[in-house]
């Protein structure tokens, strides 16, 4: 994931004219650089266990053919790989209960990647037009206004029930807590049960670049002949030292 972070905002600050100079030029240059050092801080922390840069279909399949020629793409696709970082890296922690060390390098990653999807979602909002209403945290499912395209990245951001409790059974200010501010007051992770309840949904997860469990590439409900004819690259839940590298639908 952050492999793609920091290619995908390197070559938008690259690209003459598309983004505004001035603050919005300087949050997306400051993003950038933040990724990068994620980069390079996971490959240290990894050691021998680091991955290769992968090659990046940004369009999605031909999805977003413009997301380098047209600055609100550009950000709507920015709000969607931050909004499914912070998700990937709160779906791993119970994971990495047992490796300290990448545990807390994820900590620490989670947090800039929850600014970072704030931001650019405040920055999209500052936009107007069909992101005026845009709110820097995720209300029910997909708020984006990108489409149902995206829908998966938001899967299960709904939730009212946490810890068995539902939360729009509790008071708040004035009455119960609202069905918005339930979804609102809890993140919802990225987790191998996502996938288990919803099979359905693993091709487009790949397409989107989002990582998997290698065991749902095992299971017979998976097409694998969906996989986007590129080079798509993810690590497994059942095991988050190892990485898996697709290209043409077939494992490298």
């Amino acid at each position: 994931m952050e492999y793609l972070e920091a290619e995908y905002y390197t070559m938008g600050v690259a690209k003459a004219g598309l983004i505004p100079t001035g603050k919005p030029l300087g949050a997306i240059t400051t993003i950038r650089d933040h990724e990068v050092a994620h980069v390079n801080f996971l490959k240290q922390v990894l050691g021998s266990k680091a991955v290769s840069k992968p090659t990046f279909d940004f369009t999605a399949g031909g999805t977003f053919g413009n997301f380098f020629s047209d600055y609100d793409t550009f950000l709507a696709v920015a709000q969607a790989f931050e909004d499914t970082g912070v998700r990937a890296y709160k779906g791993q922690a119970g994971i990495l209960l047992g490796n300290r060390v990448v545990l807390t390098a994820a900590l620490q990653i989670h947090s800039v990647e929850a600014r970072h999807a704030s931001h650019i979602r405040q920055m999209r909002r500052a936009r107007g037009g069909g992101a005026a209403n845009q709110k820097p945290w995720i209300t029910g499912s997909n708020d984006s206004g990108i489409g149902a395209v995206v829908d998966p990245v938001y899967a299960g951001e709904n939730n009212v029930t946490q810890a068995g409790v539902d939360i729009t059974t509790l008071p708040g200010a004035s009455g119960k807590i609202s069905t918005n501010a339930a979804t609102q007051s809890f993140d919802e992770p990225l987790t191998e049960a996502f996938f288990a309840r919803n099979p359905e949904q693993d091709d487009r997860y790949l397409n989107k670049y989002i990582r998997q469990g290698l065991s749902f590439l095992q299971d017979e409900r998976f097409d694998k002949s969906k996989l986007a004819k590129t080079s798509l690259f993810f690590t497994s839940c059942d095991e988050p030292e190892k990485s898996y590298h697709y290209k043409n639908g077939s494992q490298q």
